[in-house]
């Protein structure tokens, strides 16, 4: 239990630095650019690079209403822009005037709103790729009695509320996990024993699908102590072996933008898990049901004990393992999360024991281990 409050408290000291972060909350918006004024768009902000000056992808963040900095009775009226791919900083906002932009909102026949459809743009924001149209803010510092002045781009942008940062996944993963996991094992008998242990995993492979939620790939699981139970059956001094695994491992995430729950940024993921124990006792056991010929001996022997009726309790089936979980993913910035989830494996592995006169004939034994992850996902 001290494992589990140690690693408790470790988890709560990082979620809360990680809440406290927060950014521009990414769209995938489209702004048009009238065919006029397109060259001086074609260039990303700094002259980073190059762009289609036709059409601007990023994230619009709202519209202001102003007066002019050099002609006071002048009203603008600008779109605060983030392109895509561009950090979170201030000199990489940019603020294009109405004017050069052909409102998606005018073009079609849309209801008019209370600012007469300059806020609406185009966002591919849905599992389907197909655009929709989005309401974006609008600061209007004229009529306002605020006290506010114009957004500075020259400082650091300070958005008005907490925005979740847009997540960019990588054609592969790589996953790293301690992990706190809690089982029954058995010492002597049948008699069980509650355990605990502290782990690690590994898991890496490709992502697939639209959005590239989807992934697969292996998963190396650190050792979990157990004991060779059969061994107090025959009177002998029981031992334990490290039961580490080599399984397939899947995952999956929820296709939709990172959403804010509570002044979290997150988003909800499954994962599931099969292979097997990579012990000399699970391996031995794996032998006599691929490669019998390496054993002669152990396989009449098990014949043997099939004919006379006294198999007993000894299983000789492959130590199969599998599992499945669930948790969510914080976002630390575009490609790393910190990931936390609860998950179950049932675990097959080979016990060795002591058959008429055989040493470590290895027979199956099933374990259920409740797990709790965290760690990292790229």
């Amino acid at each position: 239990m001290k494992k589990l409050l140690l690693l408790f408290c470790s988890i709560i000291i990082f979620a809360g630095a990680l809440g406290g972060c927060s950014s521009v909350r990414r769209y995938d918006d489209a702004v048009r650019i009238r065919p006029e004024r397109q060259q001086r768009y074609e260039q990303k902000p700094d002259n980073i690079g190059l762009r289609d000056g036709r059409t601007l992808r990023g994230t619009v963040v709202e519209v202001q209403i102003a007066r002019n900095a050099q002609n006071p009775q002048q009203i603008d009226t600008t779109v605060v822009f983030l392109n895509a791919g561009l950090e979170d900083k201030g000199e990489y906002y940019e603020r294009i005037p109405l004017a050069d932009i052909e409102l998606v909102g005018t073009l079609f026949n849309t209801p008019q709103n209370e600012f007469g459809n300059v806020n609406i743009f185009e966002t591919y924001n849905n599992t389907e790729k197909i655009p929709v149209l989005r309401s974006v803010p609008v600061r209007n510092y004229v009529t306002e009695d605020c006290g506010c002045e114009p957004l500075s781009f020259n400082a650091s942008f300070a958005p008005p509320s907490i925005r979740c940062p847009d997540r960019n996944y990588s054609w592969y993963f790589v996953e790293a996990r301690g992990i706190y996991s809690a089982y029954n094992d058995r010492r002597i008998g049948f008699t069980e024993v509650g355990r605990e242990a502290l782990q690690g995993e590994i898991a890496t492979g490709i992502r697939f699908g639209g959005f590239n939620e989807w992934g697969v790939g292996l998963a190396y699981t650190s050792g979990l102590y157990a004991y060779n139970s059969f061994e107090s059956l025959n009177g002998n001094t029981v031992t334990e072996a490290n039961r580490s695994t080599l399984l397939l491992h899947t995952r999956y995430q929820m296709a939709q933008s990172v959403t804010d729950f509570l002044g979290v940024c997150l988003k909800p993921f499954a994962y599931g898990q099969f292979g097997a124990t990579i012990d000399k006792a699970s391996v031995d056991l794996m032998r006599l049901n691929f490669a019998p010929e390496d054993c002669n001996d152990c396989n009449q022997l098990i014949n043997d004990l099939k004919v006379n009726g006294d198999l007993g309790n000894y299983d000789f089936s492959l130590p199969l393992t599998f599992g499945l979980g669930a948790g969510i993913d914080v976002p630390v910035n575009s490609w790393l999360d910190a990931s936390f989830d609860l998950g179950w494996r049932s675990m097959g592995f080979g016990d060795a024991s002591t058959v008429v006169g055989f040493e470590n004939v290895p027979s199956l034994r099933r374990m259920n281990v409740w797990r709790f992850r965290m760690g990292l996902t790229y």
